[in-house]
């Protein structure tokens, strides 16, 4: 990426931190895209009932906000409710595909 000439007189510690603050916010874009996207496989796959998807797309969507938190790029309780959401979600559909299953047995 090419930088454009910066004019002269700026503080050096400036521009660092322009620099720093540009990588980091493409970092933290990248891993909230990450989550958002993990998060609604997780939902879809818990809606269509499939079970062994759902419970890997629980774990790996944990685990990368757990991560995201000890990154700091988002706080710890938004982690703690969207993970308490997830699990609820997950878990309900789970449990309505097992009585379903009884039932007809």
């Amino acid at each position: 990426m090419a930088q454009p000439k910066k004019k002269t007189g700026r503080h050096h510690s400036a521009i660092k931190a322009v620099r720093q603050a540009e990588k980091r916010n493409l970092r933290n874009r990248l891993a909230k895209k990450a989550i958002r996207l993990s998060l609604k496989e997780a939902l879809e796959s818990s809606q269509n009932k499939d079970n062994t998807k759902a419970a890997e797309s629980l774990s790996k969507t944990a685990s990368l906000l757990d991560k995201a938190a000890r990154k700091g790029f988002i706080h710890w309780k938004a982690v703690a409710r969207k993970k308490s959401y997830l699990a609820r979600r997950v878990t309900s559909s789970l449990a309505a595909t097992e009585t379903k299953t009884a039932a007809a047995a």
